[in-house]
């Protein structure tokens, strides 16, 4: 007998069943390497697994596929999001194809760089709504909306400002030289500093993917997400 529960609800006990199985998968990994650490052998540990097949064994253990020594595992993909202007519903969405995909997710422009900065592959993605062409030509012709997708890397950028001597200065030292008559504190310098870039190397602007729902034109979450595997590509 089948229950209607409606889509959140089946969507609710998908994810509940996904979470259940991540978390029995992740006990099972560690007792084959509790096993292994006590002196089972890969054939005895495969037999235990139901297999004749050792290679399950050693994929658990990151060795090759001879048993040698343990590999360094692939990073995982981070996609970092932006999306200005849309509600949580749509950010939900469109978070949660990129998690059904294996990638993680980041907010925050400074963590993404510094994880790219590590070697961690990073793709940005930016389908914020206030990104039009043709508020770029400066008239309006209507919507032309884009989304901004590709793999970035992480470099540091050289900027220059202008701004007084002062205000180089620590606040208890310019109080103090003022006092002394120093009025060559407001005086103008160009001053260098380093901003953490995030330049593309590969994709770029692509239209916004969109599709119809309950009538209505909304953002196609897992046509982002192919544009994010093709950019990862």
């Amino acid at each position: 007998m089948t229950t209607d529960i409606g889509v959140d609800g089946w969507a609710q006990r998908i994810d509940a069943a996904k979470a259940a199985r991540v978390a029995a998968t992740a006990v099972e990994e560690q007792v084959v390497r509790d096993a292994r650490e006590a002196g089972l052998s890969y054939s005895q540990i495969a037999r235990a697994l139901g297999t004749t097949n050792r290679q399950r064994a050693y994929a658990i253990l990151a060795r090759g596929t001879d048993g040698g020594e343990p590999v360094a595992p692939a990073l995982t993909p981070v996609v970092y999001l932006r999306g200005a202007g849309n509600k949580p519903p749509v950010w939900q969405r469109v978070e949660g194809a990129m998690w059904a995909r294996g990638w993680a997710t980041e907010h925050d422009r400074t963590s993404a760089w510094h994880l790219a900065r590590g070697g961690v592959p990073v793709v940005l993605c930016d389908f914020s709504t206030d990104m039009d062409r043709s508020r770029a030509r400066g008239r309006w012709y209507g919507y032309d909306l884009y989304v901004v997708v590709g793999r970035v890397r992480a470099k540091y950028a050289d900027e220059q400002d202008v701004c007084t001597v002062g205000e180089l200065l620590p606040t208890q030292e310019v109080v103090r030289l003022r006092r002394a008559g120093a009025a060559w504190l407001d005086e103008q310098v160009t001053a260098g500093h380093q901003e953490l870039d995030l330049p593309l190397i590969s994709g770029g602007r692509s239209d916004r993917p969109s599709r119809r729902d309950q009538g209505r034109q909304v953002l196609d979450e897992q046509a982002l997400a192919r544009m994010v595997a093709e950019a990862l590509a």
